[in-house]
């Protein structure tokens, strides 16, 4: 009050107790901030009294921002009240100026995606070269340039190739189920739903086939969504599979209207559950230390060694000596063929 004589350190200190909860200035973020101690004492220069009065004055106006430019004149603050159990607060440091309520963590879903290339719908030559057309079509997959190189390729491969892949799909299509890669794919969706419940929402997406990822994302979201999961169905990184997957699903969500929020499981070739899950499934067929069988053979599809090379960013490193790939680094992480000296 005027009169009143208060030394300036207890004036930056009272100053700061009564200052309202509105943000440093009009035009920032509310924060909820204060004014600093050396803004307290240049407004003791003028006055408490126009201190106070410009105190409410930038209250007031944070308030008209965040309303639209509506007054909030004559308007009582409400009570402070708890969220109920079917609510979270969100306050933004305004407390009970500004509520947004949002169902709660433990009720809202969570999609997972699994990734994976795709599979003709049949061992007819029309459907697997449809299949393969797309496949092949990748740049990812086949990185031939320029565009018209890779086109009079793509075309020769296409006059032969189909009819020598329906032959080989034959010889492992299910005569009941299909194609192997589809129906196991479908098995592992529905195995993972049954062990995570009812909050998690488990789909397959193929890259080149249906399920497409499209197709299986709009349903994510037609069961409310959001939160989605990508899982490449790949223990290593490559570009024609991983990175193909990612570059696709990544695609589709932008041309969703209300994109998805996306996070990705990285490559697990190393994890401890993993390899415990491969060896169990290994030593049932082989037995311990291999005494069923004569021999064990590892086989992995190759990648073109220019995509490994690539990987590495520095350009210095990868086939630069005999043993560059001995040991994984932060330079050959993604190269495809030291991901597996690893293992």
């Amino acid at each position: 009050l005027p009169g009143v004589r208060k030394s300036r350190k207890q004036l930056g200190s009272e100053a700061m107790q009564i200052q309202p909860s509105a943000p440093r200035s009009i035009s920032g973020a509310c924060r909820g901030s204060v004014l600093p101690r050396e803004a307290a004492i240049a407004r003791h220069r003028e006055g408490p009294a126009l201190f106070a009065f410009t105190s409410l004055t930038v209250a007031a106006a944070a308030q008209r921002r965040l309303f639209g430019g509506k007054r909030l004149r004559g308007r009582r603050r409400a009570p402070f009240r708890r969220a109920s159990s079917s609510e979270e607060q969100l306050d933004f440091g305004l407390q009970s100026e500004l509520i947004v309520k949002v169902p709660p963590y433990d009720r809202r879903k969570i999609g997972v995606l699994l990734l994976n290339i795709g599979t003709p719908a049949s061992t007819e030559v029309g459907d697997v070269r449809d299949y393969l057309e797309k496949f092949l079509a990748d740049d990812r997959v086949i990185e031939i340039k320029p565009p018209l190189l890779k086109w009079l390729v793509l075309q020769a491969l296409l006059l032969t190739r189909p009819k020598s892949s329906a032959a080989n799909y034959k010889k492992i299509w299910d005569p009941v189920r299909g194609s192997p890669l589809l129906f196991h794919s479908l098995d592992l969706a529905e195995g993972l739903q049954e062990e995570m419940g009812k909050r998690l929402e488990v789909r397959i997406g193929m890259q080149y086939s249906s399920p497409t990822v499209d197709e299986s994302l709009k349903d994510l979201a037609e069961s409310g969504v959001d939160n989605v999961v990508l899982v490449p169905m790949f223990p290593h990184y490559a570009s024609g599979t991983t990175g193909s997957c990612l570059a696709g699903a990544y695609r589709t969500s932008a041309d969703l209207y209300c994109t998805p929020f996306l996070s990705v499981l990285p490559p697990f070739y190393g994890h401890r559950l993993y390899v415990a899950a491969m060896k169990k499934q290994i030593l049932e067929t082989i037995g311990e230390r291999g005494k069923n069988v004569e021999h064990t053979l590892f086989s992995f599809h190759g990648v073109p060694e220019d995509q490994c090379s690539r990987t590495d960013i520095t350009g210095n490193f990868c086939n630069k000596s005999s043993d560059c790939c001995r040991m994984l680094n932060t330079k050959n992480r993604n190269c495809y063929r030291a991901q597996h000296k690893k293992n």
